[in-house]
């Protein structure tokens, strides 16, 4: 499966189709008041219902990212913020009555969340409070330490467990301190051992500088006390764009993760089906289920082999996790993990690929390097 970022592209898409164009809003607007909607409003509003048997109502923030600011740090605060806000901390106890989901964009900084409830003036009275949230209150101490944060870590990259070696060889892949390079950095350990005071740092400099904005239907917006800014007024977002080193074969450690080596494919983000689908079935894609080509070990040496796409900030990886026997040697494991790049289905996904073999690495465990 494309991981749920690319979920979210889809979503984005949808929600673009359904409620027109999206504007750029600046926090200029508030402070919020509270008032009653005409008929005319409520009517439009009800249009904001992601589905007709579902009663939610949505609306996007966007995070811009501080000139010269730091992309790890932005996008580790960023990932927080959307928790506190999905969990409620620091919100009155009325937003509890509406139920709550978080969708991230394609766009680095981007948020979608949707409200819950068979009422729509419970729906804009907590949507309302989310924008109140984002811009004014207060989060404290306590809540921050009481909520969940590391959600967005899985949010990234998925639940099976061969998964979390991803980041680590993405790390190898991508050109130290490039974007991509910053937010793969960012492990589950460091959301939940956030400092509250950097955190709050960021938060008061970022609605200072008034970097939290909104976009939706005019119709929405407007009932929340947003302005509808002029629709030639163009979005900023920050580039992710971020150089590799050269393909080939690359070291690192993920044993302790259960995976002992990665073949790694890039793939066309432009591209609506970047893997191909017979191939993607035979090679037992995106199923969590084992692939067939771990039963093609030759040597005994390979248990497994897991197959799995990501969409991950604008790139688009194909990834075969590699397990290795317990008792097998270091140098006949690499050498069978080599051997796999021959089978007919992987060598027809390079070529097919839309930068062939520059796209194409092969991270084997740090036992079979060169010595230090």
């Amino acid at each position: 499966m494309i991981r749920k970022e690319i979920c979210s592209l889809q979503i984005i898409v949808v929600l673009v189709a359904f409620t027109g164009s999206f504007f750029l809003l600046s926090a200029d607007a508030l402070p919020l008041t509270k008032r009653t909607l005409p008929p005319h409003i409520l009517t439009a509003i009800a249009g904001e219902r992601w589905l007709p048997a579902i009663e939610e109502s949505w609306i996007t923030f966007h995070l811009a990212t501080p000139e010269k600011g730091s992309i790890r740090e932005q996008y580790l605060n960023q990932e927080v913020l959307a928790e506190l806000v999905l969990h409620g901390a620091g919100q009155p106890p009325s937003s509890r009555l509406c139920k709550w989901r978080m969708r991230r964009g394609d766009v680095f900084g981007d948020f979608s969340i949707g409200a819950g409830h068979a009422s729509l003036a419970r729906r804009l009275e907590c949507l309302r409070g989310v924008v109140d949230h984002l811009l004014w209150q207060t989060i404290s101490e306590d809540d921050f330490r009481s909520t969940p944060k590391d959600e967005g870590y899985w949010a990234l990259y998925g639940w099976p467990t061969y998964i979390y070696a991803q980041p680590l060889a993405l790390l190898k892949i991508y050109e130290k301190y490039s974007p991509l390079y910053q937010i793969h950095s960012v492990g589950r350990n460091d959301f939940s051992e956030l400092a509250f005071d950097e955190f709050d740092a960021w938060l008061r400099m970022t609605r200072e500088r008034k970097l939290i904005s909104f976009y939706g239907k005019s119709a929405l917006l407007d009932s929340l006390g947003l302005p509808v800014p002029d629709p030639m007024v163009l979005r900023r977002f920050t580039s992710l764009k971020s150089p590799r080193v050269p393909a080939g074969v690359l070291f690192f450690d993920s044993e302790h993760l259960g995976v002992s080596a990665l073949i790694m494919l890039s793939l066309d983000p432009s591209d609506p089906k970047p893997l191909d689908p017979q191939i993607g079935g035979r090679l037992a894609c995106d199923t969590s289920k084992p692939s067939r080509l771990g039963a093609g070990s030759t040597g005994g040496t390979i248990t497994k082999v897991f197959c799995d796409t990501s969409f991950l900030f604008g790139d688009v990886w194909l990834a075969l996790a590699v397990a290795k026997a317990a008792d097998a040697g270091y140098q006949d494991f690499c050498r069978e993990v080599q051997e796999l790049t021959k089978d007919a289905d992987v060598a027809a996904l390079v070529r097919r690929s839309a930068e062939g073999s520059k796209g194409f690495y092969i991270l084997l465990p740090t036992k079979c390097g060169p010595p230090k």
